[in-house]
């Protein structure tokens, strides 16, 4: 099967199918072709495949295969998930160092050899890619990866419209409580950096990104407007961004909906904490590559550092009380995911 024969199937299955899991899955899956076939037969493939939105569609598949190994075949859905897994995992590897490169170039007063050090950790990390997409078949001319996974998907016993909202429905309240029962219960520790303040946030935003892969599925209720509590949320950038709009609504079939004010307050704390998270990891991760690059780490380093990035070390102390204050507002006073469950609930 060409490429061109591949995406006419895909685009079939976008159009007429009557399983909406199958739908939604060649939805993201025919992005993804878009952002392999520019890579075929280029000389820097990984590159190619690294600057374009590649990872974005591959968080949405991933996000659907989280959802379908609970409400449908759970060692398919478990396979595809750790494909799509590995390439987002190798393109996040890459993202890393290019936005530190990136930071650090124009920065005269930075050792050489620590910009080396980053440079050659992109490199590598570039090559490691170029291996994962030559080894999976993803670089040949007709994609025998992708032509692969949408044969494996069609031969998936998929649900009905009905039934597959039903079960998303109850997939998605699921996971709501999950995180509210695990916060209670003080799993996450925000004096913890990554297992804590970022695993935290990296289980809510599944909720976001869950909202996007689902084709339409997931909606803001128009009808009811955002309350008082919800204006500390909705902040110009909450607003604005791009992540608070979701795909539009099938023509046909009931949706699931949740109210605006509250996916604006999730937007608003993953946001929050992940520019806090960033703010404290980045002075860390300058005192790592220094060691690394063998750099003398006196006062006129701490200086550029400091310059680099303003109170960071302040940052990293207040953290903790940071989230942890945010989090309960969010949660227990404002009780959001409570109130995300409730109106998935009762739209089944």
């Amino acid at each position: 099967m060409g490429v061109s024969s591949l995406r006419e199937k895909m685009e079939e299955v976008v159009s007429g199918s009557e399983f909406p899991g199958m739908q939604r899955f060649a939805v993201q899956l025919e992005k993804l072709l878009g952002c392999v076939e520019p890579a075929v037969g280029s000389d820097h493939a990984a590159w190619v495949f690294y600057q374009s939105s590649a990872r974005q569609w591959l968080f949405y598949a991933q996000a659907l295969c989280r959802i379908y190994k609970k409400v449908g075949s759970k060692k398919r859905f478990k396979a595809l998930g750790e494909t799509m897994k590995e390439l987002e995992d190798r393109l996040g590897a890459i993202d890393y160092w290019d936005a530190w490169v990136k930071l650090c170039e124009p920065v005269k007063e930075l050792p050489t050899a620590m910009l080396e050090t980053m440079l050659r950790h992109r490199a590598e990390e570039v090559a490691a890619l170029q291996e994962v997409l030559e080894n999976g078949a993803w670089l040949e001319k007709d994609c025998p990866a992708l032509a692969a996974i949408i044969d494996d998907l069609e031969s998936e016993d998929w649900e009905k419209p009905g039934k597959d909202r039903e079960k998303i429905a109850e997939f998605l309240c699921e996971e709501l409580e999950e995180i509210e029962q695990k916060y209670a219960s003080g799993e996450f520790d925000f004096e913890q950096l990554e297992d804590g303040v970022h695993e935290f946030r990296r289980q809510l935003r599944w909720i976001s990104i869950y909202g996007h892969s689902l084709h339409g599925l997931l909606q803001t209720d128009a009808d009811v407007k955002p309350e008082a509590f919800h204006e500390k949320y909705m902040t110009e950038s909450v607003l604005k961004s791009p992540f608070n709009q979701l795909p539009a609504a099938p023509a046909k079939g009931k949706v699931l909906e949740v109210e605006l004010g509250d996916f604006y307050a999730l937007s608003w704390l993953i946001s929050q904490i992940g520019k806090i998270k960033d703010q404290g990891q980045k002075i860390e991760a300058l005192h790592h590559v220094a060691d690394e690059s063998g750099t003398v780490q006196d006062a006129a380093l701490e200086k550029c550092f400091a310059t680099m990035i303003p109170a960071a070390e302040q940052a990293m102390q207040e953290i903790p009380g940071l989230v942890a204050r945010m989090v309960e507002t969010f949660l227990v006073k404002d009780r959001i995911l409570t109130r995300m469950r409730q109106a998935l609930a009762a739209c089944v």
